[in-house]
């Protein structure tokens, strides 16, 4: 039993279910004439005041599309509708609507606008990357346009000029003849043209803080103004190398900046490998990575909070049910097999060793503000909810470091617990029992001798350990199996390991070599401060962490050597056995082979191809078939 009210406009209604089967088997007629009446009663109070100004929410209506985001094989006319007395303003290059928008009048036409001039795509200031005196990585513009959805946005206005929230549907018309796109999820971001590409708050641009930082340069050096002198028509965008003066990642750019101050508001939809819509809605954005940041493609952190809605949103493409936040990864520095993070994540869960693995999806292509905008992994973040999910883990009783910086916790927590960890290890002799057994009692030694073995096999240290590494404890223990206390360690960031070139590298002699002279510079720092009275938070500000090192003083410790090499055997004999490493590995870039390279085209025009692709794959297949006839001698020369 169901009522229905309908407005004179025909599209905004009241449903009320009513009781269905249970008012139905009610023996008295007089209750269920009462309940009836009553529920009537309700149902006509809420029809007269629907719309009126009952509360902010109800002020304005919320426009209402007569198509939602989706994949449709022909052209066709797209109404919106509003409440009586208000207007409807729209935008169709992604930018929030006002009362400058245009009107809506009459139905929009909705088509594949992939052959019309890109708006944001061939945008230089994206990456210094583009400039011409770079030569990283060969990326270059397009040179035709780039294929695109239909982005609509539309807001609603009432009469007093109060608006509504912003509605962004994404529509895919006549991608049933694109055939590189099949089989892959697809996901449509959109914000603000000017949260994204805007000179002062753009956060995908070099921006203002780049140009700023770059004429500084110019201003100081004696060189770049001499040039000027010559030149004076030079502009002083960063475009033009200025004498000795050019940008490079070393600067600060808008896309540098982190924190909140530094996320935008997005609205993102999902759409399944055939293609069928699977969740949407709103969230915050931010540019994430270290280098990567400076890569036109760059990887972006997705956040859900009430702010930007209500409603839970659900990541789609991951087997965890994931509601608080993903990250969207460009690649980074695998950009051309997108294989590497994704291989090396599933060899390590397969296997149980005792560290943080982050869970990977397969490609998806990632459309921006209607562009397509390449390839992209969604990768699950490894934040205080991953705890609660992975280790059971209370995410109020969590603390995470990362590259000795509080990413997660309390700034007191912070320092009590990470300050006495660092201050253990500089303070005790950890080749003693004693010293030993102390550490021991801080850190969970399975975690980190894991955690160690696995990635010295495959890192060649150039960016491992000195970054990317974390670590997380509970705060309080409790009866919980990880709630003791103890550090463990977090494993991500795999994307510049298993490389041919490095196969002879000796990764443990580099470690301990590096860590000898690190665990001595920090000790050094260590007294300075003391002596000048300075206390804990001011040593972790000056850059006090104990993970790029702390393989050099335990390694004087024969009992952990002696553990460190037998598990090292262990993981060499199963975890990184060629065969089944490279079985795995192969299942992995068969997935990823058509759309990795479906996305070259958007980033290196005609220059890559799947013979590239092919290159890359056999080159982590040599570094497995090859590695351990290398790192099992310098393993023993570090037992000694």
């Amino acid at each position: 039993m169901a009522l229905m009210l309908v407005t004179d406009e025909g599209h905004r209604c009241i449903i009320v279910w009513m009781f269905f089967d249970y008012v139905q088997k009610l023996k008295s007629t007089v209750l269920i004439l009462f309940l009836t009446t009553a529920m009537l009663l309700l149902c006509v109070a809420g029809f007269f005041l629907h719309g009126k100004n009952t509360g902010a929410e109800d002020i304005v209506s919320t426009p209402t599309f007569s198509k939602t985001s989706g994949f449709y094989n022909d052209p066709f006319k797209l109404e919106i509708y509003c409440g009586k007395g208000e207007e409807i303003r729209y935008t169709l290059d992604c930018s929030e609507p006002t009362l400058d928008s245009p009107l809506y009048v009459e139905p929009i036409d909705i088509y594949d606008r992939s052959q019309e001039e890109n708006l944001y795509s061939n945008n230089i200031f994206t990456s210094v990357d583009y400039f011409s005196y770079s030569d990283r990585h060969g990326y270059v513009l397009p040179e035709k346009p780039v294929d695109k959805c239909t982005v609509v946005r539309a807001v609603v206005f009432n009469e007093n000029g109060e608006k509504s929230e912003t509605v962004t549907e994404s529509f895919f018309i006549g991608y049933q003849n694109k055939p590189s796109y099949r089989g892959t999820g697809v996901i449509s971001l959109t914000a603000d043209p000017d949260d994204l590409f805007g000179y002062e708050n753009g956060i995908y641009v070099i921006g203002k803080l780049g140009t700023e930082d770059f004429q500084k340069n110019v201003a100081k050096s004696e060189e770049a103004q001499a040039y000027l002198k010559e030149n004076p028509d030079t502009p002083l965008d960063g475009t033009v190398q200025i004498g000795n003066v050019y940008m490079h990642e070393a600067y600060v750019y808008n896309y540098s900046q982190g924190g909140i101050e530094w996320e935008r508001p997005a609205d993102i939809a999902f759409f399944d490998m055939w293609h069928t819509k699977l969740a949407s809605g709103k969230l915050g954005i931010r540019i994430r990575g270290n280098n990567s940041r400076n890569f036109p493609q760059k990887s972006l952190s997705l956040f859900e909070r009430e702010t930007y809605a209500k409603e839970e949103l659900y990541f789609p493409f991951l087997k965890n049910n994931i509601k608080s936040g993903i990250a969207l990864s460009g690649g980074g520095d695998d950009m051309y097999s997108f294989t590497r993070d994704p291989f090396l994540a599933e060899l390590y869960r397969k296997n149980g060793l005792a560290f943080g693995v982050q869970e990977i999806s397969e490609p998806v292509f990632l459309f921006l503000n209607g562009e397509f905008w390449g390839t992209y992994l969604l990768t699950e973040k490894e934040d205080k909810q991953y705890l609660e999910r992975h280790y059971g883990v209370d995410e109020d009783n969590t603390l995470i470091v990362k590259n000795g910086i509080l990413d997660s916790g309390t700034p007191e927590r912070y320092r009590k617990y990470y300050g006495e960890l660092v201050e253990y290890v500089i303070n005790n002799d950890l080749s003693t029992e004693n010293g030993y057994k102390g550490f021991s009692d801080l850190v969970d030694m399975k975690s980190l001798i894991d955690y160690y073995c696995a990635r010295i096999y495959v890192d060649d240290t150039s960016d491992w350990p000195k970054s990317n590494v974390a670590v997380w404890r509970s705060v309080n223990k409790t009866d919980r199996p990880y709630e003791d206390g103890k550090w463990r360690f977090l494993n991500f960031d795999n994307n510049i390991e298993l490389q041919a070139s490095k196969v002879d590298f000796d990764t443990i002699g580099s470690i301990l070599s590096q860590g000898k002279e690190d665990y001595e510079d920090m000790k050094e720092e260590y007294e300075s401060l003391v002596k000048e009275g300075k206390d804990l938070e001011e040593m972790l500000d000056e850059g006090l962490r104990f993970d790029r090192m702390i393989l050099y003083p335990l390694f004087q410790n024969e009992k952990f050597r002696e553990e460190f090499m037998k598990r090292f055997t262990e993981i060499e004999d199963s975890v990184y056995e060629p065969e089944e490493a490279i079985k795995l590995l192969d299942s992995i870039a068969y997935n990823n082979r058509l759309p990795v390279v479906t996305g070259y085209s958007r980033w290196f025009g005609e220059r890559c191809s799947f013979k590239d692709f092919d290159e890359k794959i056999e080159e982590i297949r040599f570094f497995l078939r090859n590695r351990r006839q290398y790192i099992d001698g310098y393993m023993k020369e570090a037992s000694y």
